[in-house]
């Protein structure tokens, strides 16, 4: 009698043991998370930027040559779970994205992370002389893109001053009386003429004073250029009306680079640009 209560407790203990064992349900096959980080400026791949995830697995990797990544052997306690995957690099803010992981799948989830420093780069912004309200010949220098010349908010309008296509420059959007004169942008005068790596290292506006003033910006348009450019001129300007509608935020600067320009088929004149901006009101526009 004795013999069969310590086998019955045996028993218990054994199915209690179990049970704790198995409180959480099985185990289910892992899962994983793959994608590309980029930088939100210039959408270029970020190299060695770190991706993990929370609830935290103890699983990290890091972005190749090319941005992409691929997060696998998540422990998945079911077949699908909540998460949340945090991207961030040296010198950007995070980027955290919200997702699903399900079991044994692949789940894609693309980043954007922006710079600390506040400078942003773009190139190849392609821009069109005016021919109605709907053309895009008017650039958005917050948002490093054009936009229409019906926009409420912009800052430089593309102009063809004699209606010859032979005398072209950038106005500030304000002075066509469309948009607020809070939109104000200013213009400095012609750093000179570039070539597209010489305005790739170009770090800053030289001959302007430290830090930089209004007074540095003295034109509300830029000097006359032409098509078919052999050299590009490069222009400083000030976002004016950006700092008037948030005097509380830093004052944002930049350098505007007139790669090339073209006659097209319809004899519309076209232009690429490259743009460096800092929105932390510093001249300085080269990454460190």
């Amino acid at each position: 009698m004795k013999n069969l209560f310590f086998i019955i407790l045996y028993f218990m203990l054994l199915c209690f043991y179990c049970g704790c064992n198995n409180a959480n349900g099985p185990d289910y096959p892992p899962g994983a998370i793959k994608g590309r980080v980029l930088d939100s400026a210039t959408h270029k791949p970020i190299v060695r930027a770190s991706v993990i995830t929370i609830p935290a697995s103890n699983l990290t990797c890091a972005t190749d040559s090319g941005g992409y990544f691929l997060l696998g052997g998540i422990p998945m306690p079911s077949s699908a779970v909540n998460a949340h995957v945090i991207a961030s690099a040296t010198n950007y803010y995070n980027d955290t994205v919200g997702c699903i992981i399900y079991s044994e799948d692949t789940t894609i989830i693309n980043f954007v992370l922006a710079p600390t420093n506040g400078i942003y780069i773009i190139d190849n912004i392609h821009i069109q002389e005016y021919v109605n309200q709907n053309s895009y010949n008017s650039l958005d220098l917050n948002l490093l893109r054009t936009t229409v010349s019906n926009s409420y908010v912009r800052d430089l309008d593309l102009i063809d001053t004699s209606e010859t296509t032979q005398r072209f420059l950038f106005v500030d959007a304000s002075s066509s009386g469309q948009i607020p004169m809070s939109y104000t942008t200013l213009i400095g005068n012609n750093l000179g003429n570039f070539t597209k790596s010489e305005f790739d290292t170009l770090t800053m506006y030289y001959g302007a004073g430290e830090p930089l003033s209004e007074s540095d910006f003295p034109k509300k348009s830029t000097d006359f250029f032409y098509p078919n450019l052999t050299d590009g001129p490069v222009f400083p300007f000030y976002l004016k009306g950006r700092f008037n509608i948030n005097p509380q935020a830093p004052k944002m600067f930049g350098l505007l680079y007139i790669k090339s320009t073209y006659l097209d088929p319809n004899n519309i004149f076209n232009v690429i640009i490259d743009i460096k901006i800092n929105k932390n009101g510093q001249n300085y526009f080269v990454f460190n």
